[in-house]
C-alpha cells in the first residue's frame, strides 16, 4: 500500500484520458512508472453520484494496459503479470484463472494500449456474467464466484468473465475463487450481465 501518497488519478479516469496520441511509446517516459503496482483503500463509492453503495473498503490497484494491441474495458477479469504487479496482460480466460477486475467506473470506451487505470484488488466491484447462456451463469448471492471459462482469446469481448465457482477439484481451486456474488445478475437473463463481487471474498 502506498503510505503518504496520493493515488496518480480519481477513482473511474484514466491516466492519459484515454487520448492513445497522449501515450508515450516507451514505458520509462509515462508519466505513472513511479506508481504502477501500489494499492490505495477507498470507499465503495460512485465518483459521479456521490453515492456509497456498500460500507466495505475497496483496495483498488494502479495498473497499466501492457497488451500491444486490447483495450481492456471495465468490469472485464484482468490478468497481472505474475513478475509485474502493475501490468496488465489481457483478460482471463480460462476456469479458475487468476484475474482482478477492471474498475467499473473508468470510461466505458475502456483503457487503450499503454493507458494507466485501477484494477480491484479487493472489496466490491461489478463484474461481467459469461457471454453465452451457461449453467455457471446462475449466481446467487453469497456464492463463489470465478473465472468463467470463454474458448476465446484474451483479447476477445467473451473472456474476461465470471461463473460459478467450481469446487470439485483440488484444494488450489478455492485460491483461485475470485471472491463471493454480493447480487444476482441484474437482468434476469443472466448473460453478459453485471454482478457485484466481495473481491477477495468468501462470505
Amino acid at each position: 500500500m502506498a503510505r503518504d501518497e496520493a493515488p496518480p488519478i480519481s477513482r473511474g479516469t484514466l491516466f492519459y484520458h484515454g487520448v492513445t496520441a497522449d501515450i508515450p511509446a516507451a514505458i520509462g517516459d509515462r508519466g505513472y512508472q513511479q506508481h504502477l503496482g501500489k494499492t490505495w483503500v477507498v470507499e465503495d463509492r460512485n465518483p459521479t453520484s456521490k453515492l456509497n453503495r456498500t460500507e466495505r473498503p475497496v483496495t483498488i490497484r494502479f495498473v497499466y494496459n501492457g497488451h500491444a494491441t486490447m483495450t481492456i474495458l471495465p468490469k472485464y477479469l484482468c490478468t497481472i503479470d505474475p513478475t509485474n504487479p502493475g501490468k496488465v496482460t489481457g483478460y482471463a480466460v480460462t476456469v479458475n484463472e487468476p484475474g482482478l477486475p477492471a474498475d467499473e467506473y473508468m470510461p466505458a470506451a475502456g483503457a487503450p494500449p499503454g493507458e494507466g487505470f485501477f484494477v480491484i484488488e479487493r472489496g466490491p466491484a461489478t463484474c461481467k456474467t459469461a457471454a453465452a447462456d451457461v449453467t455457471t451463469n446462475d449466481i446467487t448471492a453469497g456464492k463463489p464466484v470465478s473465472t468463467a471459462t470463454s474458448g476465446v482469446a484474451v483479447t476477445h469481448a467473451s473472456s474476461g468473465r465470471i461463473g460459478l465457482s467450481d469446487l470439485t477439484g483440488t484444494a488450489a481451486v478455492a485460491s483461485r475463487i475470485i471472491g463471493a456474488a454480493l447480487t444476482a445478475p441484474t437482468g434476469g437473463v443472466e448473460v453478459s450481465e453485471d454482478v457485484v463481487v466481495d473481491v477477495g471474498g468468501r462470505c
